[in-house]
């Protein structure tokens, strides 16, 4: 009887062992699979980061493209303005000179009428004066 109850506790402690392996063997699995799946976690929580990442860049970038053709377009604008500027000033001048040559000729002309009409009147005073005498 004694016998029996030996192999009979030795039967029970191998399923107690075997049991135990299993267990030991399933937590084993459960901790490489929650493991693994940690494991891909992270790498798609560092992928999306860097997605955010390689957004942001493309983001600033856009904006510094932006602030470049903003500064670009003003500059433009601004030499087109000093360019209009210099040519506004240059037909003022223009146009101011050409009043100043047609003032000249103007007063020209008045002076040569008067000095004609002076030279007019003189002829004409002399003229009455030799009439005058001859009878």
């Amino acid at each position: 009887m004694r016998h029996e109850s030996l192999a009979h506790e030795q039967s029970h402690r191998i399923q107690a062992n075997e049991r135990d392996r299993i267990q030991r063997d399933e937590a084993l699995q459960r901790e490489k699979l929650l493991k693994q799946e940690a494991l891909e976690r992270d790498k798609a929580q560092k992928q999306e980061a860097l997605e955010w990442r390689r957004e942001a860049a493309l983001r600033e970038e856009r904006m510094r493209a932006d602030v470049l053709a903003r500064e670009e377009l003003n500059i433009a604008r601004e030499k087109s303005q000093a360019e209009i500027n210099a040519k506004t000033k240059q037909f003022k001048r223009q146009a101011f000179n050409e009043l100043q040559q047609q003032k000249y000729e103007m007063d020209m002309k008045m002076q040569i009428a008067q000095m004609e009409l002076m030279e007019r009147r003189k002829l004409e005073s002399f003229s009455r004066r030799s009439c005058g005498r001859r009878t």
